[in-house]
């Protein structure tokens, strides 16, 4: 860190942090993945002085952005209630700098929490007689020492289309399947689901002749 320069000395807050989403929604509109999220983690021991913006000039800036964004509060010397307005979903303060881990702790574990809502089903189908437009049931389980439920969805092989039926194919996001989403008979498009920290079980509705990860 103090290897790095301002790029001048007056603690502009707003426009730091207007800058920073500016950056990070290019280089996320610029990725070639998939599917992607971004996540901005903002950090201030101080006030805005220099008045080049204001905190509604911010708050719309973030209304904005597609990223989520985490603000650190460190000391006595920042306003809480402005940057609350500019956390989403969180942010974090601790008034002693001997604490200073306990925010970036709790920043980093939403952080890790929110990329493990996210997996991917990827079906395909080895029965040649199978006729397109099949409708068929997910049925998903979650179970852990803290959450447990279940789900369940119907989605058709309308979509589906001729193609090495291997579910650890890279999945394409964006499919046109019915009912679910899933389409591609080579298991390229998923079904995503979501929750907290979660374990996934699939039933396989012809054993030995579907395939589903």
């Amino acid at each position: 860190m103090r290897k790095f320069r301002p790029h001048n000395r007056t603690v502009d807050i707003y426009g730091a942090y207007i800058a920073a989403l500016d950056e990070l929604d290019a280089a996320a509109k610029a990725s070639t993945t998939p599917e992607h999220t971004s996540t901005l983690v903002f950090v201030t021991d101080r006030r805005d002085k220099a008045g080049k913006h204001t905190l509604d000039e911010a708050n719309t800036r973030l209304q904005a952005s597609p990223a989520d964004v985490y603000v650190l509060g460190l000391g006595d010397a920042i306003n809480r209630e402005e940057l609350t307005r500019l956390g989403r979903p969180d942010a974090f303060f601790v008034e002693k700098f001997r604490d200073l881990g306990k925010p970036f702790n709790q920043a980093a574990d939403r952080i890790e929490a929110k990329r493990s809502e996210d997996y991917v089903f990827s079906y395909c189908s080895l029965v040649k007689s199978a006729k397109k437009g099949t409708k068929h049931e997910l049925e998903i389980e979650i179970e852990s020492k803290k959450w447990s439920g279940s789900t369940s969805t119907t989605f058709s092989s309308k979509g589906f289309t001729k193609g090495a039926c291997d579910p650890r194919q890279r999945v394409t996001f964006g499919g046109g399947g019915e009912e679910g989403g899933a389409s591609d008979g080579g298991g390229d498009d998923p079904s995503v689901k979501k929750s907290k920290k979660r374990k996934r079980r699939t039933d396989e509705e012809q054993p030995g002749a579907e395939q589903a990860q």
